[in-house]
């Protein structure tokens, strides 16, 4: 039990963090569009009818959330999506819903939080879009916030109950909290399924690397933060040198046994760095905030360490926005380069300034000490 809550609260893989993204934005939309809807019907109601205390605080409660609700719509549309953004965004919506339950009651309308069933619905609408997180975590402690602070607010009605009426029928209500129970359970078996098909997806099923399409995929996005930040990022196609003679002699056991040592030995880099299988005896590395001199120095590093493994690999290097500007074409100058690679006799990293020539750089990276420092495949 331990271990599956422990595998229940440990953060989604990275891979998954940007799946949150698209969901968070479809939020931004509809907490921004309801939002709109009762500012605008405030508004007006302002305008028709003699404007009083309460309706003005009613209307400048509204603007005040419309001005959030744009904000988070800003930021999540134009920045990257992060965990905590997911969690504050989830947390404010439950709390809205709470704090104008709340503002009805203190206005001595304690009617309304009993009575009307829409604020009930728009607690279940919170609980139910926080499966658009893609993570169980906020569905979880979304939505049993959600059923606590329904439960406070009904207690702070029937403690504000005029005196003159029946009391407040907080047994009543059993249905609902089973509702919102059972809300919270769909949103957040949504949450696991999405993550693990999405991980199933992202993640190649020989190297464990990411895949061709969910890899194509972040780099996009990461190419589109750096125009945006003006950064660069530099991409790196490699290729293993006589990997058809791994097949023919050994068999594809061995071949695939190879490219399973090259994907472990990628996974080394620095964090920030991302290593994907294109395709084939062929991987893609992408070094975000890194201009061509910093990932031909990478990609002569990553060169050197698989070197020690008698397998060789030859690597071209692309820089954006130097070399283009859209991802096709950074592809298209890394292949390029790698083939120069080839050409000029393999095992070497061409990069934008030329080749860099075998052990350049050898000396300033120690030979690495890992569990693949010898392996069983030798090379003719």
């Amino acid at each position: 039990m331990q271990r599956k809550r422990g595998e229940f609260w440990r953060p989604p893989d990275p891979l998954l963090v940007d799946a949150g993204g698209p969901g968070e934005l479809t939020v931004a939309r509809i907490r921004l569009v309801v939002i709109a809807f009762f500012a605008f019907d405030m508004l007006v109601g302002l305008w028709r009818d003699a404007p009083t205390t309460t309706t003005k605080l009613e209307t400048t409660a509204a603007v005040i959330a419309m001005v959030i609700a744009f904000g988070l719509y800003l930021l999540i549309k134009r920045d990257r999506y992060e965990l905590w953004i997911g969690f504050a965004s989830s947390i404010l919506d439950i709390t809205l819903v709470s704090a104008v339950l709340v503002a009805a009651v203190l206005i001595g309308s304690p009617q309304l939080v009993v009575e009307s069933r829409v604020w009930f619905v728009l607690y279940i609408l919170a609980i139910a879009a926080t499966s658009l997180r893609s993570d169980r975590r906020i569905s979880l402690v979304a939505g049993l916030l959600a059923a606590a602070q329904y439960v406070w607010v009904l207690a702070f009605a029937a403690a504000h109950w005029p005196a003159d009426n029946p009391p407040v029928p907080i047994r009543s209500h059993a249905l609902s909290l089973i509702m919102m129970g059972c809300a919270i359970w769909i949103s957040t078996s949504l949450a696991v399924r999405t993550q693990r098909l999405r991980l199933i997806s992202a993640k190649d099923p020989l190297t464990g690397l990411v895949a061709r399409g969910f890899f194509l995929e972040l780099i996009e996005a990461e190419l589109y933060r750096a125009k945006r930040y003006g950064r660069k990022v530099s991409l790196a196609l490699i290729d293993v040198d006589h990997f058809k003679s791994f097949n023919d002699n050994f068999g594809h056991t061995v071949g695939d046994e190879v490219l399973r040592l090259i994907a472990k030995m990628l996974r080394t880099g620095r964090e920030t760095d991302l290593a994907g299988r294109y395709g084939g005896e062929e991987f893609l590395l992408m070094f975000p905030e890194t201009d061509a001199a910093g990932a031909t120095k990478r990609a002569e590093q990553i060169r050197n360490i698989i070197g020690t493994s008698s397998v060789t690999v030859s690597i071209g290097v692309a820089e954006f926005p130097t070399d283009g500007v859209d991802l096709e074409t950074l592809i298209d100058c890394a292949d390029v380069r790698l083939y120069e690679a080839k050409n000029a006799g393999r095992n070497r990293v061409v990069g934008p300034r030329g080749p860099v020539p075998q052990g350049t750089l050898r000396a300033a990276f120690e030979r690495p000490t890992h569990e693949y420092d010898t392996i069983p495949f030798e090379t003719e």
